[in-house]
């Protein structure tokens, strides 16, 4: 038996972030630098943006992928809300 928690950190294959207008980009991105850490598995990072009359998806430099950690997670859900968060 396992939490959520757990599964995502062991599971997880990539990490989708929902962006709107009004969300601090430069924190997130200060967020996500500290969790690229060396020598430790990552996970592809893929972000969408709707502004309400637009929206896409934004591909993503593999230096950019991420460490699939508790702290990751509840730093983007806290950012961003658990809904733009998805494993």
């Amino acid at each position: 038996v396992m939490t959520l928690q757990m599964a995502r950190e062991r599971y997880a294959r990539s990490l989708s972030l929902a962006l709107a207008p009004g969300h601090d980009i430069t924190r997130l991105a200060t967020i996500l630098t500290a969790h690229r850490l060396p020598d430790t598995s990552h996970i592809p990072l893929q972000l969408s943006y709707s502004n309400g009359k637009a929206s896409g998806k934004l591909k993503i430099a593999p230096k950019w992928m991420v460490t699939p950690s508790t702290a990751l997670f509840d730093e983007l859900e806290t950012l961003l809300g658990s809904r733009a968060v998805r494993v």
